[in-house]
């Protein structure tokens, strides 16, 4: 995923340095082990909205925008869609 939001990014003229994949996968690396984002806490409560068009969603429409091929986070995003109905705020 983190590689397809660079490309994005990229051709979007939003130029992330070359450690931002790392940069991301090392401050989750500080967390406790049993730490929940705020999109997990959110996804488990099937009463609340979440983040998954935030996170998901844009990153597809900007894929299909700039021509950008997205198929992880694409497949992640519609695993996530199957498993709970979106809910309006």
């Amino acid at each position: 995923i983190m590689e397809e939001v660079i490309a994005v990014s990229s051709k979007k003229g939003i130029n992330l340095p070359a450690s931002a994949a790392d940069d991301a996968f090392n401050k989750a690396k500080g967390f406790p082990r049993d730490t929940k984002t705020s999109f997990q806490r959110d996804f488990e409560n099937f009463l609340k909205p979440d983040e998954r068009d935030l996170f998901g969603g844009t990153i597809i429409r900007m894929g299909k925008q700039y021509g950008s091929l997205t198929p992880v986070t694409q497949r992640i995003y519609d695993s996530i869609m199957e498993k709970k109905p979106v809910v309006e705020s």
